[in-house]
This record gives structure tokens, C-alpha cells and sequence, in this order.
């Protein structure tokens, strides 16, 4: 019996016994694995949360897939309306945020009026929604996201529109309110310790980039003391120290610092981490240029760390339309921050 044939017998068998279905009554889950390959698993959810979802796929073991490691979730929805959405999501897999964003406009209208779509399925098309309007730059974009974040608080879509939400809020200055949205979800029942402390990294950040280093050194030293001295965090925090007086140091000084901290550190996530905080440091001297290179390491060399590669993105994003009024550049690097989110 040759291998294909071996292939359509386990199929039939596992179709008969209702282990996997053809049909496209399932849910499917899109995620990231460790290595960064994009995992294709159809089954079923059986719980989301702030830290992502607990799917129980067709075949194997259940899974857990932490919010920042969900490419997408599709929810089991009739065939007619899957057979409209599956376009609007390849639109969008191309690039294409117009031709999807108005699309969905109209298969909003024909998804509501269904009487059998369920309260997660149109939950994700808000998702969705709010996603495309940010894509988009449409004028309601924040708005949507607020919204969506203030009514399903404890969902992990929140944390995903959170992190671009806060990365327009910052890029308008209006870090008060970005913080506020990182310190709400951070003190979400039931959050994991591990993403807990992403979102309080994330407000340290927002400290930083809003050049409240008082403050920001303050929270860093009460979070420190919370942590190993082998935790990762707590290294990336110590980096984030040298920022904190960069207002009163050399620019000498300051580099000759963190050049100490990548040379003594072989670990490529804390020299991302050191090489973006020498990009702040001469940012925050006005050498823009040499702040370029320092993000463009990280974003070419030193990007295995989503995180820092986020920020190397952002950065280079405004520095490209605020400083060096290359609005092409600066697109390109946003697109690209944007499809880590």
C-alpha cells in the first residue's frame, strides 16, 4: 500500500470516529511556536483570558497560547459567513488594510443579522474591526480600541489592541492615558506573573520615552526588589537604569557604560536591550543619527527579542517622521511594528 493510500485510510478512520472534521464548524487557532513558525491548528476553545487561549486542537494535546503568541483566532461561525470572512483575512495577510477594512463594513451588517453567531465569534469581529480601523488610520481608531479594552477588560484581544492603542497614545504624547491602560491590565485577576511584568515593563518604558525618569527609576527599583538576580527582567530593569541619569551624564560616559554591559553579556536579548538605551541616551542628546544605528542593530542584528524589536521599530518610525521627515521610511517601519503586534 503505498503512502498516500496509507494517508486517505488514517483519514477515513479518524473522520469516521469524529477525531477531525472537513467541515468548517470548528474554531482555528493561528499561533506562533517557539521557534517563530506560524502553527495552523483547527479544534476547539476551550477558555481565553488576559493571557491568551486554551484550545483543545482536532488531534493532539491541549494547548495554551499566550496573547502576544496569537497570529489569529477564527470562531466557528456558519459556512456562508466564513466563506465572506476567509477574503477579508487574506486581504489583510497581504497588506492590503483598505481593500480589508471595506470589506467588513458590509459584513458586519449581513454577521449581526445572524441568529446563530455566538457572543466569542462576534466579539472577534469587534476585534477585528478595531484592528483595521488602526491599520487604517481612521479618525475613530483610538476610540474603537478604548471601547473594546473598557468592555471585555479580561480578554487577551485587549492586551493585543492595547499594545498598538498604546503605541499611537505615545506617539501623540499622551502617555498618561497609555500608562493607565498597561497599569489597569496589569492588575487583572488571574494574570499571569510572567505577563504581569510585561505590562509593568511597559510602563517603565512609557516613563522613559515621556522622559519621566524619576518616576521611572522609582518603579524600577520597587520592581527590582520583587526579583531574582538571574530573572531576565531584572537585567533588562538594571539596563533601563543607565537611562534614567542620562540627563545629567556625558554621552561619553553613558556609552562607555552600556558598551560594558553588551561586551560582558552574550545574551542577544539584553544587547537588544542595551542598544536600545544607548539609541535613547544619544536621542536624548539630539544625536538622532547615531540613535538610528543603535535601533537599526536591533531591528537587523539583535531582534530575537519581539519586545525589544517593538520598541527599535517605533523608534525608528519616529525618528524617520519626526527628525529626518522621511514619511516612506517611517511607514515601512511601522507596518512592520505592526505586524509583530
Amino acid at each position: 500500500m503505498t503512502s498516500r493510500f496509507v494517508k486517505i485510510f488514517i483519514l477515513t478512520i479518524l473522520l469516521s470516529l469524529g477525531i477531525v472534521s472537513l467541515s468548517q464548524a470548528d474554531d482555528r487557532i493561528y499561533y506562533r511556536n517557539k521557534d517563530g513558525k506560524v502553527i495552523d491548528t483547527v479544534g476547539k476553545i476551550k477558555e481565553e483570558s488576559i493571557n491568551g487561549v486554551r484550545f483543545s486542537p482536532n488531534v493532539g494535546k491541549e494547548i495554551n497560547v499566550l496573547a502576544d503568541d496569537i497570529v489569529r483566532l477564527v470562531y466557528e461561525i456558519p459556512s456562508s459567513l466564513r466563506l465572506e470572512l476567509n477574503p477579508i483575512f487574506a486581504s489583510e495577510d497581504r497588506g492590503d488594510f483598505k481593500g480589508a477594512y471595506e470589506a467588513i463594513k458590509p459584513f458586519e451588517k449581513k454577521f449581526k443579522a445572524n441568529s446563530s453567531v455566538t457572543k466569542m465569534a462576534t466579539r472577534g469581529l469587534e476585534f477585528s474591526i478595531a484592528k483595521l480601523k488602526a491599520e487604517t488610520q481612521q479618525p475613530e481608531a483610538k476610540t474603537a480600541m478604548i471601547d473594546f479594552i473598557r468592555k471585555y477588560p479580561a480578554n487577551w484581544q485587549s492586551w493585543v489592541l492595547a499594545r498598538q492603542l498604546t503605541t499611537m497614545q505615545a506617539k501623540d504624547n499622551d502617555i498618561a492615558n497609555a500608562i493607565k491602560i498597561w497599569s489597569q491590565l496589569s492588575a487583572t485577576n488571574n494574570i499571569l506573573p510572567a505577563m504581569k511584568q510585561i505590562a509593568e515593563l511597559q510602563i517603565v518604558d512609557l516613563m522613559l520615552q515621556s522622559k519621566m525618569f524619576t518616576e521611572a527609576k522609582a518603579k524600577i527599583d520597587t520592581l527590582i526588589k520583587g526579583m531574582p538576580s538571574t530573572d531576565l527582567n531584572r537585567k533588562k530593569l538594571e539596563i533601563y537604569l543607565i537611562l534614567c541619569k542620562a540627563k545629567d551624564e556625558k554621552i561619553e560616559n553613558l556609552v562607555k557604560e552600556i558598551q560594558t554591559v553588551i561586551d560582558r553579556n552574550l545574551d542577544n536579548r539584553l544587547r537588544a536591550v542595551a542598544y536600545n538605551i544607548l539609541g535613547d541616551c544619544y536621542d536624548l542628546k539630539g544625536l538622532k543619527r547615531d540613535a538610528m544605528w543603535q535601533y537599526l542593530t536591533v531591528e537587523t542584528v539583535y531582534n530575537q527579542d519581539k519586545e525589544e524589536r517593538l520598541k527599535s521599530l517605533n523608534r525608528l518610525a519616529k525618528l524617520f517622521e519626526s527628525d529626518f521627515h522621511d514619511s516612506d521610511r517611517a511607514k515601512q517601519f511601522r507596518e512592520k511594528a505592526n505586524k509583530l503586534h
